[in-house]
């Protein structure tokens, strides 16, 4: 059995509305372990997947100058 990527990261969010007090969007906090590293490829895949295409928009939110660096590489 393959080992997910969300198994090794802690993910926080927050809604996000408009003036109407509509969800507008969705704010995704992303904490990584220090000693493991994140294969930002997997991550957005597996997000990709699990996010439909009538879910609001996501907002992400790395918690770590290194994981958005990966995140932009693979976007």
């Amino acid at each position: 059995m393959t080992k997910s990527v969300l198994g090794t990261i802690i993910l926080g969010y927050k809604p996000l509305w408009n003036r109407q007090r509509d969800i507008s969007g969705v704010q995704l906090f992303i904490e990584v372990d220090p000693v493991h590293p994140v294969d930002a490829r997997h991550l957005l895949r597996t997000l990709e997947e699990l996010w439909t295409p009538h879910s609001p928009p996501l907002l992400l939110s790395p918690h770590t100058p290194q994981l958005l660096h990966d995140l932009l590489e693979h976007a």
